[in-house]
């Protein structure tokens, strides 16, 4: 027997969270939910952690993203949310794509020889 759970997926995404799912989760710091902050910050805080490592386990791949080492998840969650009012499209798009191309534009990497 095989048991199966309904997708979390929404209909489209390439991913568990969409971008709008992401946006709601992170738009509630100062209300009694908590729990959905916590998971936008860890959601943050681990989608920075899978750019950074996929880039040092393979030293060849050039990294897509160099946030200063001072940067919080707080002031990813500030970056993110500000980009899904701005690009309400994004909202359609996998939140780990979302998470990836706004650090990248708030961070990019230097160019090597400049």
């Amino acid at each position: 027997i095989i048991a199966t759970a309904p997708s979390m997926l929404p209909s489209g995404s390439r991913g568990y969270l969409d971008g709008g799912q992401l946006e709601h989760l992170c738009m509630s710091p100062g209300s009694d939910d908590n729990g959905a902050l916590g998971l936008c910050l860890g959601y943050l805080a681990g989608s920075m952690d899978q750019l950074l490592a996929g880039a040092s386990s393979a030293p060849t791949r050039a990294l897509s993203v160099c946030p200063p080492s001072e940067v919080t998840v707080e002031q990813l969650r500030l970056l993110v949310v500000a980009h899904l009012r701005v690009h309400p499209r994004d909202r359609a798009s996998a939140a780990a794509s979302v998470v990836e191309k706004v650090v990248a534009g708030a961070y990019p990497c230097p160019l090597f020889g400049s």
